[in-house]
C-alpha cells in the first residue's frame, strides 16, 4: 500500500508537523478529521507519487463525510 501523510498546524501554532505514514488515503482523510475535530489546521495531506490533497480539498470531503460510514 502507498503511505499518506497529514501535514497540519497544532493549536499551539508550532511549525508544521506530520503525522506518521498512514496506508490508505481513507484512512489519511479520516486521520485529518480527527486532527481537525481536536483544534488542528490541515494544511495538506500528502500522498504517494506526489499526490495531495489540498485543504480545500479535504474540507469538499469532510461535507459528505459521515460518522455512520462503514469502511472497509
Amino acid at each position: 500500500m502507498s503511505n499518506w501523510v497529514v501535514v497540519y498546524f497544532s493549536l499551539a501554532r508550532q511549525p508544521e508537523q506530520r503525522s506518521p505514514a498512514i496506508e490508505a488515503k481513507l484512512n489519511a482523510l479520516i486521520h485529518a478529521r480527527a486532527l481537525q475535530r481536536q483544534g488542528s489546521e490541515i494544511i495538506r495531506i500528502e500522498g504517494p507519487g506526489g499526490l495531495n490533497i489540498s485543504a480545500d480539498e479535504f474540507f469538499d470531503w469532510l461535507k459528505g463525510y459521515s460518522d455512520c460510514q462503514t469502511f472497509g
